[in-house]
């Protein structure tokens, strides 16, 4: 699996852990145009390895992601010993 996000949403994010963190304004931690280089470098890796399920966390909480690939671990056999019952918010 890989994940992806809009990178407006992402810098968002960012910008609010760089507060949390007292880390400088000046970083490129947040800047916008080096987050769109990071997910445009990511979509192209991606595009390499047709293979991997691409999951886009934009509007989507972990607990969803983690539901899908639970779900897609389960239905292929890999899914071992997670079950509703240890966690039933991911399910």
């Amino acid at each position: 699996f890989a994940l992806t996000i809009e990178p407006k949403k992402l810098a968002g994010i960012r910008s609010i852990r760089m507060k949390s963190l007292k880390m400088s304004p000046k970083s490129a931690y947040s800047n916008l145009g080096a987050i769109r280089e990071e997910v445009n470098w990511c979509t192209k890796l991606y595009r390499t390895h047709p293979q991997w399920t691409v999951l886009d966390s934009t509007d989507t909480g972990i607990e969803e992601n983690c539901a899908i690939i639970l779900k897609h671990l389960d239905s292929i056999g890999v899914g071992g010993r997670v079950s509703a019952s240890d966690n039933p918010s991911a399910i």
